[in-house]
C-alpha cells in the first residue's frame, strides 16, 4: 500500500515539475514579447512625436528669406 502511495506522489510531483517547466518557458516567451512590444511602442511614439512637431512647425508662421522673396 505504501508503495502505491509513493508512486502516486511521485507521479504528481513529476507532473507538477513538468507544468512548472512549461510555465517557465511560457513566461520567458511572454517576457521577450513584452520587451519587443515596448520597443515597438517607443518607436511609434517617437515617430508620432516627430510628425506632431512637423505639423506644429507648419502651423507657426515663419519668415525665412526664401518666403520673403515670394511675398514681395
Amino acid at each position: 500500500m505504501n508503495q502505491d502511495l509513493f508512486r502516486q506522489l511521485e507521479n504528481q510531483v513529476d507532473l507538477a515539475l513538468e507544468s512548472m517547466e512549461v510555465m517557465r518557458l511560457e513566461l520567458e516567451e511572454l517576457q521577450a514579447e513584452n520587451a519587443r512590444l515596448k520597443q515597438e511602442r517607443a518607436d511609434w511614439e517617437g515617430r508620432l512625436t516627430r510628425l506632431v512637431e512637423k505639423f506644429s512647425a507648419l502651423e507657426q508662421p515663419s519668415a525665412s528669406p526664401s518666403e520673403q522673396d515670394y511675398s514681395a
